[in-house]
């Protein structure tokens, strides 16, 4: 049944008023109006309802309550409805989200055992590789002990910095203070690394006549490859890094150097030779720490502007220290060379915008190109007492996103094509 109402304002309140059970006078007391006004809207509502009486009026009056009520109602229940019907959709939303991530929570789960295997297998590696490692990391023969001999003068002092340098984490800065005392030291230490490589060349020279072997490229290699682990020997020891840091690296330059050419680029500047090179360079990369104080460069957390800008200097501090050897080793096989390039220019960037000499694209040498990915990739992967390390995935996006800004384009793609093999070197030199 439908009941219409097209009463004014005060045609809808003189009836509201009626049906609420109030007389004509009290009506017109209420709305403030006059008897006769009540009465002309009484006559207009009887006529707009088509009724006869006051009775009439209020019966339809309370249908169209009634009406509306229920109208009101219905949307009510309409809303509900269509709430309850999100709400389902909703929940059946979140049952499917939980399946996905119990899927994924197993993924996960497989994925983190294999790696576990995979873990296992690159820990325990072949011999030859085990015995490179400690090579790299530990002199286990005799030109090794030759060489720390000639770092670390022959006193007890000595004796014990060469312990603490190959010691654990905690006897690491020990071995430092040893080693290069401060800041003043610093410079003394440079001269007798200098000092050290004419008593190796010399040295070279006793056994190599001793021996009956007076080739002067076996002289100049016995040279070198002494000189070489000293450096090395230095480089660990005032290295802000762990020495696994220094063994990735070089690992990971290889890695890229081997796929950039197996790619056919950079083809005629990577031969085998060249590649052999690059890896005994690589250790190099951070020499120039020897210069940087203590303060900074042991400081157990981020530094400031200030520091910052004199922590840069060991790019040029390194190139220099290897300037000098280059020439006190009449250039030798081309290593020292290399090195050069790396320790001076690994953390200059393909637009320019790295340090210390702004240095563009390819005029930047292909080496430090190079090493300048491997060092990057390393330092997000690590934790510091300033970061945490960085998830690979993570650290894999943003190598991307700087291509062609920080890196070699061509670099980042051989990383792309190599990434599996540098999480396994990763894996396999973890720090403890």
């Amino acid at each position: 049944m439908t009941v219409r109402m097209n009463l004014t304002k005060q045609e809808y309140c003189v009836l509201n008023d009626l049906n609420e059970g109030l007389s004509v006078k009290a009506v017109a007391k209420n709305l403030d109006l006059s008897l006769h006004t009540v009465n002309g809207h009484m006559k207009s509502i009887y006529f707009k309802l088509n009724v006869k009486s006051r009775g009439q009026a209020q019966h339809k009056f309370n249908q169209y309550k009634t009406v509306v009520a229920n109208d009101e109602k219905a949307d009510r229940a309409a809303e509900l409805a269509i709430a309850n019907d999100e709400k389902a959709d909703r929940a059946a939303e979140l049952v499917i989200a939980n399946d996905e991530k119990a899927d994924r929570a197993a993924e996960l789960v497989i994925a983190k055992g294999e790696k576990a295997d995979r873990a296992a297998e690159l820990v325990i590696a072949n011999d030859e590789k085990a015995d490179r490692a400690a090579e790299l990391v530990i002199a286990n023969d005799e030109k090794a002990d030759r060489a720390a001999e000639l770092v670390i003068a022959n006193d007890e002092k000595a004796d014990r910095a060469a312990e603490l340098v190959i010691a654990n984490d905690e006897k690491a800065d020990r071995a430092a203070e040893l080693v290069i005392a401060n800041v003043q030291k610093t410079d003394r230490a440079a001269e007798l690394v200098i000092a050290n490589v004419e008593k190796a060349a010399h040295a070279a020279e006793l056994e190599s006549a001793l021996l009956g072997k007076n080739s002067a490229n076996k002289k100049a290699y016995q040279t070198e490859s002494k000189f070489l682990a000293c450096l090395n020997a230095l480089a660990l020891v005032r290295d802000n890094e762990t020495g696994n840091h220094i063994l990735r690296t070089q690992h990971y330059v290889k890695s890229l150097a081997l796929r950039l050419k197996e790619t056919g680029h950079y083809k005629k500047e990577l031969s085998d030779e060249m590649i052999k090179l690059l890896f005994k360079a690589a250790p190099l990369h951070d020499i120039g720490k020897v210069g940087i104080p203590d303060s900074i460069l042991l400081k157990p957390g981020k530094l400031n502007d200030e520091e910052w800008q004199v922590m840069k200097t060991h790019a040029a501090i390194g190139r220099a220290i290897l300037a000098t050897a280059e020439i006190e080793t009449h250039g030798g096989s081309g290593v020292v060379t290399i090195a050069m390039q790396i320790a001076g220019e690994h953390h200059e960037k393909w637009d320019g915008s790295g340090y210390p000499s702004g240095l563009k694209g390819e005029a930047i040498a292909l080496p430090a190109r190079i090493m300048a990915l491997a060092d990057f990739f390393d330092a997000l992967m690590s934790k510091r007492v300033y970061k945490a390390a960085w998830g690979f995935e993570d650290v894999v996006s943003e190598i991307v996103s700087q291509r062609g800004a920080h890196f070699d384009p061509l670099v980042v793609d051989a990383f792309m094509m190599e990434k599996a093999g540098f999480l396994a070197i990763h894996a396999k030199f973890k720090d403890d």
